[in-house]
């Protein structure tokens, strides 16, 4: 999956998102910046698992791991959020 990032200077940057070969510490990283850029971001394993590519596996394996890091939370509701951003 490639996307596209808009930069400070408002032109697109070309990302490089989850994809085959990718390991365990790069999915973390790649999810890790898109919580970093929206921090507000709350997202349900489906939803994770769409917007990554990612099969069911291994979307529970980085979300796991992210949790247990102590990055993320999950909420009452079963969405992901960043552990530090205050809410539900």
């Amino acid at each position: 999956m490639l996307g596209y990032a808009a930069t400070s200077a408002g032109e697109e940057q070309k990302r490089e998102g989850a994809g085959p070969g990718k390991s365990l510490a790069d999915l973390a990283l790649l999810v890790r910046s898109e919580y970093l850029e929206s921090p507000g971001l709350h997202l349900t394993r489906q939803q994770a698992q769409r917007l990554w590519s990612l099969d069911a596996t291994t979307c529970d394996a980085v979300l796991d791991a992210l949790i247990d890091m102590r990055y993320l939370r999950r909420t009452h509701t079963g969405a992901y959020v960043r552990a530090d951003v205050v809410g539900p």
